[in-house]
């Protein structure tokens, strides 16, 4: 069919693109980014945009996601989650000398994020992932690198701290097939129909419990307290394990508000530990979020500790209050008629890291 001249200058509803000082400013702060992931020690990495996609299928929804065949016929995935293309990229290069290992990438997601939004489904991420490294000082290294990116930036931050192993504990000796459904109201916060859910096979005392765990928020010193309360010694455990991760993030970034929220159980079925999401002012949805997956590489055959996150870059480039406060760097305009003695002028002040135009 052919298209008029009109639809020829349109783009695909959901993509996302930008140019000149826009484009400079998102290269402003993906250099920041970089700048900081690379004196941690990060190295960066690149992902393809496609992949086969029966080798993720058992991690993403067919209507969530981009698909398109190829010339032989084979079923390929666009890029929908730059955790799970990279796990399967490093497995396949990973061995026990070379870890711990640290990587960073910057780059393009395509999601189809809110049926009822079509305006998002393209989005660039900024992330971080450590393999090799378990446990609580993984854990605090990615709370501490995400949270000095955060500083770095004009901008008030709320971190929400949870366990998906908490989540999973909790729902040890539930028939399995209620689980899907329990994490998607316990995310929504939806505690009336995780009652109705809960009804045919728990106990009022069992769904009190349930609903108590689930519903809190507050400081990580007072989900300590809430903690020692429970019942159940893996459960407390798990608990008191995330109360200290978000208080010792809160002793070394005391302007950052750290919250715990046993209801930031994390949207991927491949968390297996600590998660969190990031918020702010100003965005209707978080701006950063993460955890720990240490069964992940398992499906691409190797076995690793990882944990890592991501931000959600054009979100937060959008911030009217990043905006404001990050102002573009004034250039020199150089004027007259012989463009070789302007020429040797403005090389002069680009060596000393003016942006200058020639007229």
């Amino acid at each position: 069919m052919k298209r008029n001249n009109k639809a020829l200058l349109q783009n695909p509803q959901g993509t996302d693109s930008f140019c000149m000082e826009e484009a400079a400013f998102h290269r402003k702060i993906a250099g920041r980014f970089s700048e900081i992931l690379t004196l941690w020690g990060y190295l960066p990495v690149q992902t393809p945009i496609f992949d086969f996609y029966d080798i993720y299928s058992d991690y993403v929804k067919s209507e969530d996601v981009y698909r398109l065949t190829d010339r032989e016929g084979d079923l390929l995935l666009l890029r929908n989650d730059v955790t799970l293309f990279l796990a399967k990229q490093i497995s396949s290069l990973l061995e026990p000398k070379n870890l711990p290992l640290r990587v960073f990438y910057s780059d393009t997601i395509l999601r189809h994020e809110n049926k009822t939004d079509i305006s998002k489904n393209e989005f660039f991420q900024t992330g971080a992932e450590l393999f090799g490294v378990g446990g609580e000082k993984g854990d605090l290294e990615i709370l501490f690198l995400l949270e000095e990116m955060l500083a770095s930036l004009p901008i008030q931050t709320f971190l929400h701290l949870g366990s998906r192993k908490l989540f999973n504990l909790a729902c040890a000796g539930l028939p399995p097939e209620i689980t899907p459904s329990l994490a998607t109201v316990v995310r929504n916060r939806d505690f009336e129909l995780l009652t109705s859910i809960l009804a045919p096979v728990c106990s009022e005392s069992q769904i009190d419990r349930f609903r108590r765990l689930f519903s809190f928020i507050g400081p990580p010193k007072a989900f300590a307290s809430f903690a020692e309360s429970l019942d159940s010694q893996p459960l407390r455990e798990e608990a008191l394990y995330i109360a200290a991760l978000g208080e010792k993030t809160a002793r070394l970034f005391p302007n950052a508000e750290i919250r715990t929220d046993t209801s930031e159980i994390g949207e991927r079925n491949y968390y297996t530990g600590m998660v969190f999401r990031v918020y702010t002012e100003h965005a209707a949805t978080e701006i950063a979020g993460g955890g720990r997956y240490d069964t992940l590489m398992e499906h691409f055959g190797t076995t690793c500790a990882s944990v890592g996150f991501s931000l959600m870059q054009r979100k937060i480039e959008s911030l009217p209050t990043l905006r404001s406060k990050t102002s573009p760097q004034p250039f020199v305009t150089l004027t007259g008629d012989d463009t070789a003695e302007l020429y040797l002028k403005a090389k002069s002040l680009r060596e000393q890291g003016e942006i200058v135009k020639l007229c």
